[in-house]
């Protein structure tokens, strides 16, 4: 450590983006790869959009950006870049003894600690790829980031089901879509599936929905329904209009921020002045000098929000002034990428704001069936657009999907039963869609039975689990180690 403390000395093996010459035994013949500082940006810009490690690594890879020279690895991962960027050294900034060794008396050994006083660093702008404001930003998206995962790490006592999808990418609509009986997290391979999803909780025998569906047919149909809201809304061009150019003119919205924002800003700098005058008349005390520290930490705390705060002033609404506009983003950010595809899933998950899926049967005793009601912003793939209440209100639709392919003679009911009035055969009927006479005979009723009961949809909601008589397939919550487990806090929404 003295070494490092007097002349820079006992520095480590160099990482991606800086070269350490033959002999070199300091800092100061350390020298910075200039060609690295554009990947680093861009990875930056990227962090700062998606707030995703693993995105960063993608592009990396995608540009064929070596792991660094000591690196057993070639391929990026989200680990190794998060490693990257909260090295000081990409500052011009490194560091020594952010762990130190502790001796435990009772074996004599000893164990590795983080260092209560923090490391110690060197100022050696030469090696900085991030200067001034540039050094700034970085601090302030990598606080950002980490704020928003701090709570998604996986402890060592907890359950790995607990953080499914928090830590990786999926493809969509997985991360997104929930068990509505449960609110766990819907999960790839379900039921030995490669391409169905199923209840995470089920599949550990927490949830009694063990029903998997197409990840495939889901994406398929929530695609189409966007690409059908984006025509329909022609009709309201001159309203969407408005909201936009209000959004990206109005400067009041941000008001009780500025408000509070001043208003602390004020209150900081005169509990400063008075501490400064407390010294100046007493002279320093323990107690003024610990008041004084306090106040700067908060004061460090005050520069972050103005600084995040300006950042979101400067992100004005990028909202297309059109509805033709706003389609052409769409097809033009979605424009060769297939559904199973992680960039696809990035944008989707911008889009849809809740997913979950549920259980429903026909009334006339037919199998149990998956079915996704989705709530979704048909603006959220422009940055910033969820943050304009009027526009994020006026965008967002809801629609329920069918998540199975329906039987034949739900399908031809209507058809059934207005050809029937109409006098035709049965026979006739089923050859006209191709089908059976008894397919036809079933679906006239299953509409008697719909009327009977006074029902306007064939599907009945499932509420609890099936006996043995209803459903012989679905066992999973008469197995010894079923116990119903929901999500801590968690209470179904009305369906």
């Amino acid at each position: 450590m003295n070494r490092f403390k007097r002349n820079g000395g006992a520095t480590p093996v160099p990482i991606y983006g800086y070269i350490k010459p033959e002999g070199a035994k300091h800092y100061s013949e350390w020298r910075k790869d200039g060609t690295v500082t554009t990947h680093l940006e861009a990875g930056l810009r990227i962090l700062d959009v998606k707030h995703n490690w693993t995105a960063v690594a993608e592009y990396f890879n995608g540009h064929s950006v070596p792991t660094g020279p000591y690196c057993r690895d070639d391929q990026w991962n989200g680990a190794m870049v998060k490693r990257l960027y909260h090295n000081p050294i990409l500052k011009g900034m490194p560091q020594r003894g952010a762990r130190h060794s502790v001796k435990l008396n009772k074996s004599g050994q000893r164990v590795s600690e983080v260092n209560p006083n923090g490391p110690t660093y060197r100022n050696e702008p030469h090696l900085a790829h991030f200067e001034g404001d540039a050094a700034i930003r970085l601090d302030d998206i990598l606080k950002e980031v980490d704020d928003q995962n701090k709570k998604l790490g996986r402890g060592r006592s907890e359950s790995s089901e607990r953080n499914i999808g928090n830590g990786k990418r999926s493809r969509f609509p997985g991360r997104c879509a929930v068990c509505w009986y449960c609110g766990h997290k819907m999960v790839w391979g379900g039921n030995g599936i490669t391409g169905n999803l199923m209840c995470n909780g089920a599949r550990n025998y927490r949830c009694w929905n063990a029903i998997g569906f197409s990840g495939a047919l889901a994406a398929e149909k929530i695609t189409a329904f966007i690409k059908n809201e984006l025509e329909g809304l022609d009709g309201a061009f001159e309203q969407f209009a408005e909201l936009v150019e209000e959004a990206v003119s109005d400067k009041s919205q941000n008001q009780g921020e500025r408000q509070s924002l001043e208003a602390d800003e004020r209150k900081l700098q005169t509990e400063q002045e008075n501490v400064l005058q407390a010294i100046c008349q007493s002279g320093p005390h323990p107690l003024l000098n610990q008041k004084l520290a306090e106040l700067d930490e908060r004061k460090v705390v005050l520069e972050r929000r103005r600084r995040e705060f300006d950042r979101q002033i400067s992100r004005q609404t990028q909202a297309p002034l059109s509805a033709e506009e706003l389609r052409e983003e769409f097809t033009k950010a979605t424009q060769d990428l297939a559904n199973n595809s992680y960039e696809f899933a990035d944008i989707m998950l911008s889009m849809v704001t809740d997913f979950k899926v549920y259980l429903v049967r026909i009334i006339d005793g037919g199998s149990i069936v998956p079915r996704a009601k989705v709530t979704l912003c048909l603006g959220g793939f422009i940055r910033n657009t969820n943050q304009t209440p009027e526009i994020q209100e006026f965008l967002t639709r809801e629609l329920t999907i069918d998540l199975y392919e329906e039987p034949m003679h739900v399908k031809i009911r209507e058809q059934a039963i207005e050809k029937s009035a109409e006098k035709i055969k049965q026979r006739d009927i089923a050859a006209e869609f191709d089908t059976h006479q008894v397919t036809v005979q079933r679906a006239i009723k299953l509409d008697k039975l719909m009327r009977q009961r006074g029902l306007t949809s064939p599907y009945e909601l499932v509420t609890e689990p099936p006996t043995e008589d209803e459903n012989r397939k679905m066992k999973r919550h008469r197995n010894p180690r079923y116990h119903y487990e929901p999500v801590e806090g968690y209470i179904p929404s009305t369906i």
